[in-house]
């Protein structure tokens, strides 16, 4: 009796929430492939933010890695620190099913849902890639999906963007015109906000925040600028002081290594000692604080491996990059309220988040996975030498470089401004909601005025700086993030622009 009575109070002391929501899928028997709508159940529980998936029959462990970073982004959408809930998905459907991260869309449709306790229309299904920001990306075997619905009785489809065209034995078909001639309405959907209305009739999607330049880094990223460009450019008259001073700076090591002087590497040396003495008397209190060391001290290291090239070109390179993080550092002391920095454990909860990212890109293409491992072994060294805010820096960046990778695969050449402005607009929200809680980005928002500045003339190098800006917009008072936003596909994709990006990751290093 006793132990019944305790069961009993478990069960009651531990609420579950349960969904369910049409799973549009392919299944595979020999050479014919088709399209079903298969069942996709969430449970929730309280718990330790666990994430399980139960399928029959097994799916691929894309699928399993999407429904975790479907967790992840419906939690940020609702801005919910999910770390005391347990979420169980279950995927039933018939045998042959193609497992892939094409769910991801919709299982955070239903995570967002399940958390606010409110069913999701029957009748409206959708297919797509998760990626980060909460973006949907392309996924295929679109057209035979649209016909799976519509035998099903589902009335409504969301689609990605840029999948307007199936080739389809030789046949381009656009899904739109294809759904109004079987009696369906197809839609395309950019973001998670903008599919979340369709499933939801009621619910609330955050409104648009105006951004605002905080006046504290204006004023010292305007400084540093003013150290960096001999005169002024249209950037800086445009008050992109951080686009500019970057600018500045490449123009400054281009013209230093063009006519190089004498530089003593000793000397340099010794400067650099003098100036890491100099910031050991600096008492790191904030974000702010934090997010300037991780500047200071990348711009550190690359003047001393400069030096130990030794050439003149690179000795011209070093004295300038020394000069670049001593403006930095005036950002050191920002006004802002002391927070509790708990830097360790951000590094290692960063470490895991984009051991996760890079598992899944090196399943999906491994060879442009290799930087991102560069990246992130950097990230184990720092944490091994107990260098904790340089280990949150790396990790943070290897992160946000696996996603942009995987947020380019699918992407036809031709569609990525398109992804490219979708992902600016998410980034430039998280800002603007960052403040509202009183935290600006400093690197955040550089980033993003970087990534801004080159998006016509190199728009796969500005997604990569889209990503680092949103990795560092979200990243919060505790040096933990917001629950994370992903990113996965399997589709064909564009090879010139992986591989520029890639490139991009190897950016001439810039302020």
């Amino acid at each position: 009796m006793k132990l019944y009575l305790l069961l009993g109070l478990v069960l009651l002391a531990t609420p579950v929430l349960a969904n369910t929501i049409p799973l549009l899928a392919l299944t595979e028997q020999g050479e014919i492939r088709d399209g079903i709508v298969a069942e996709l159940t969430l449970e929730t529980r309280r718990g330790t933010g666990r994430v399980f998936l139960d399928t029959f029959p097994l799916t691929r462990v894309t699928t399993q890695t999407s429904m975790r970073f479907a967790q992840q982004v419906a939690c940020s959408v609702l801005e919910k620190d999910c770390k005391k809930i347990d979420f169980f998905f279950t995927v039933r459907a018939p045998p042959g099913i193609i497992g892939g991260p094409s769910a991801g869309a919709v299982a955070t449709i239903l995570t967002v849902a399940t958390l606010e306790g409110k069913p999701v229309k029957d009748d409206v299904a959708m297919t797509g890639t998760i990626n980060s920001g909460g973006a949907i990306g392309p996924v295929g075997g679109t057209l035979e999906k649209i016909e799976a619905a519509q035998k099903k009785g589902i009335t409504t489809v969301l689609i990605p963007p840029g999948t307007k065209t199936q080739n389809q034995q030789g046949v381009d078909i656009d899904p739109i015109q294809y759904g109004k001639e079987i009696g369906l309405k197809i839609i395309e959907v950019a973001t998670i906000e903008e599919a979340l209305p369709y499933f939801l009739p009621n619910y609330n999607a955050r409104p648009h925040i105006s951004l605002t330049i905080d006046t504290e880094y204006a004023d010292r990223m305007k400084r540093i600028a003013e150290g960096l460009c001999a005169d002024s450019s249209e950037e800086f008259n445009n008050g992109k002081y951080y686009a500019a001073a970057s600018a500045c700076f490449r123009t400054r090591v281009t013209n230093a290594r063009t006519n190089p002087t004498e530089e003593n590497a000793s000397l340099l040396q010794k400067d650099i000692k003098t100036f890491e003495q100099e910031l050991l008397q600096h008492e790191i209190q904030s974000l702010t604080d934090v997010q300037t060391i991780m500047m200071v001290n990348e711009r550190i290291r690359e003047t001393k491996e400069a030096i130990l090239n030794g050439s003149k070109s690179n000795l011209a390179y070093a004295k300038q990059r020394l000069y670049s993080a001593q403006l930095w550092s005036t950002f050191l002391g920002t006004p802002s309220p002391p927070q509790i920095l708990r830097l360790k454990e951000g590094c290692q909860h960063k470490i895991a988040e984009a051991e996760e990212r890079y598992s899944y890109v090196v399943s999906i293409t491994p060879p442009l996975a290799t930087p991102v491992r560069t990246t992130l072994d950097q990230a184990y060294t720092f944490h091994t030498d107990e260098d904790f805010i340089d280990c949150l820096y790396s990790a943070s960046k290897a992160k946000a470089e696996a996603n942009a990778i995987m947020g380019v695969i699918g992407i036809r050449e031709e569609a990525l401004p398109s992804v490219l402005r979708t992902k600016l607009n998410v980034v430039n929200q998280e800002i603007a909601r960052g403040q509202t809680k009183g935290v600006f980005p400093i690197i955040g928002y550089s980033y993003y005025e970087l990534a801004e500045s080159l998006s016509e003339d190199s728009p796969t190098t500005s997604l990569l700086f889209a990503e680092y800006a949103l990795e560092f917009a979200t990243l919060n008072t505790h040096t933990d993030t917001f629950p994370a936003h992903e990113t996965y596909q399997y589709v064909f994709f564009g090879i010139g622009s992986l591989l520029i990006l890639i490139g991009g990751i190897a950016y001439v290093r810039n302020l």
